[in-house]
């Protein structure tokens, strides 16, 4: 993320999820996501510019994390897009192309307005070697992978 504005509010309290930056923002939990190190613990969620899905995709598995990461399907194919093909366990579509309301895009103004997307947009789960993954139960409401039929709703944990 390269703005506070896109960092979601966890809680009543507005808690800021940790983000990075690319350069010092009052809420930010530091500058370069390159130069941190993130704990297998965090629930790792990436929404990158374009042009670092790639480093930040090899960061992320050499670092050994579970993460969610949104990308758009660009066309031609991404060298990334096979990678986040094969090594994802979940995909959802999050919009497709020209609909609206699904991004916020900053304006000349210094608000956000609604655009049409300019691409499908999708979000991949994907998981390193080092975790395994569970279901939630099955009270709670899952979204279903329409390739594998797995439910959206699993989580990584740490191998004790």
């Amino acid at each position: 993320m390269s703005l506070d504005s896109n960092a979601q509010q966890i809680d009543i309290k507005g808690e800021i999820l940790r983000h990075f930056t690319s350069f010092f923002k009052p809420h930010s939990s530091g500058v370069n996501v390159f130069a941190q190190t993130i704990s297998a613990a965090e629930n790792t969620y990436v929404f990158p510019p374009f042009s670092l899905v790639g480093p930040l995709l090899r960061f992320l598995r050499e670092s050994e994390l579970c993460f969610t990461i949104v990308v758009p399907k660009l066309y031609p194919l991404p060298f990334w897009w096979p990678i986040l093909i094969s090594r994802s366990h979940a995909r959802l579509q999050l919009g497709s192309k020209r609909d609206l309301g699904i991004l916020l895009f900053p304006s000349r103004n210094a608000s956000f307005v609604t655009r049409p997307l300019p691409w499908d947009l999708f979000a991949f789960r994907v998981a390193s070697g080092k975790y395994t993954f569970f279901s939630l139960s099955p009270s709670v409401r899952t979204t279903q992978n329409l390739e594998t039929g797995r439910p959206m709703s699993t989580m990584c944990l740490s191998q004790r």
